[in-house]
């Protein structure tokens, strides 16, 4: 079965096109083209070096399949094919990668394990607005709307021109490392339970760092501070639940799950939340 990032890209010269030819200042450039089904995809300088979605899936499978030859907890690795983020007429992509293997039990959510696991995702464009990245995160199989949330740990990226598969094995490795530390912490977290009136004081303590330094929009913080007595019932008055109301409010948020910056704004959000629980 045809993938959704499986098509062909047609480059070509402006200056080729008869109707331009006239035109100054386009000799420089070119046009994508999705072959297929016929759309722009960007245009871009000459030397832009177009790595197509397909390729840039392909060399994630390659990478990730060497990486087992390592660690065999890779091996069952998952496409989320189903739920891939194609964007600006396909010139953008965002597919995550799933380990069932890897997977962490941080604390507990009603007596239901909260499960943290080891997720990537790709990330790659056509118009020449990114890199070909891949960020790497946790994401809880148990949240308590029914979704996963993820938390970004970092980030991978390469050129379209300078990847390499030992370079991509050797970093999904060492991210594992950080990303297993990380659990650690996560744990910690999970143990140090909080009153109301410290919850109280947290939030007080971030509207006033917030006023001072921007660090996220007013509204987002408001947003996730409303939200937070359903989830702090829901799943504990922890600090762990506490970091992880940043996330839990960008997937209640439809507007934001779905936006194409969502991976930046939770770090923005998930950064500053990990911050304030651990001086909670």
């Amino acid at each position: 079965m045809k993938m959704p990032w499986e098509f062909k890209v047609k480059e070509v010269r402006l200056i080729d096109i008869p109707d331009l030819k006239e035109v100054k200042g386009i000799e420089r450039d070119k046009i994508l083209i999705n072959a297929d089904e016929h759309t722009r995809l960007g245009v871009v300088s000459n030397d832009y070096s177009v790595f197509p979605h397909s390729e840039a899936v392909n060399k994630t499978v390659e990478a990730i399949n060497e990486v087992a030859k390592v660690d065999s907890r890779f091996k069952n690795f998952k496409l989320n094919s189903d739920k891939v983020v194609l964007r600006r007429n396909k010139s953008f992509m965002k597919l995550d990668v799933d380990f069932p293997d890897l997977k962490f039990v941080v604390g507990k959510v009603k007596k239901v394990d909260d499960i943290v696991g080891f997720r990537t995702s790709i990330l790659n464009s056509l118009d020449g607005t990114s890199r070909l990245k891949w960020p790497i995160g946790g994401f809880r199989v148990v949240c308590s709307n029914g979704l996963v949330t993820f938390q970004e740990i970092d980030s991978i990226s390469f050129v379209h021109k300078g990847l390499n598969i030992p370079s991509l094995k050797e970093s999904i490795l060492n991210e594992l490392k950080t990303f297993q530390h990380l659990v650690n912490e996560w744990k910690e977290l999970a143990k140090k339970s909080l009153t109301k009136e410290q919850i109280s004081e947290v939030f007080k303590k971030m509207k006033e760092r917030n006023e001072k330094e921007r660090v996220i929009a007013v509204k987002h913080l408001n947003n996730i501070i409303d939200i937070s007595d359903k989830i702090f019932e829901e799943e504990g008055r922890t600090v762990w639940t506490l970091y992880n109301l940043a996330s839990n409010y960008t997937t209640h948020n439809q507007k934001i799950a779905n936006s194409v910056y969502v991976i930046d704004r939770e770090k923005e959000i998930s950064k500053f939340f990990l911050d304030m629980a651990k001086a909670a």
